[in-house]
């Protein structure tokens, strides 16, 4: 089964409130709400991307998604992937 994930209405930038007040009530996983998150910006103009970071194994292993440039960097957490910015498909173009 492949995730789709469609693309945000469009709506001004003073919606985004309201985007993370559903985010907060919804209470998505730390990858669903970057992945969220990711796309409604990239809808708005804004690239970018989502960091996979786990721990290491002496700290007892985690792993934790956010969006780079938006949320902080987690402390504890290394960087393992990037899922990058969804330009095309879409989402409008990078600012020139």
């Amino acid at each position: 089964m492949v995730a789709v994930l469609r693309e945000p209405p469009p709506l001004a930038w003073e919606a985004s409130r309201g985007v993370t007040a559903v985010l907060r009530r919804q209470r998505p996983t730390c990858l669903e709400r970057a992945v969220v998150l990711q796309r409604w910006l990239a809808s708005q103009g804004r690239y970018h991307d989502v960091v996979l970071g786990v721990t290491g194994p002496s700290a007892g292993f985690r792993a934790h998604a956010w969006v780079d440039g938006v949320e902080a960097e987690p402390a504890p957490f290394q960087e393992l992937h990037r899922l990058p910015a969804p330009v095309g498909a879409g989402a409008p173009g990078p600012p020139s």
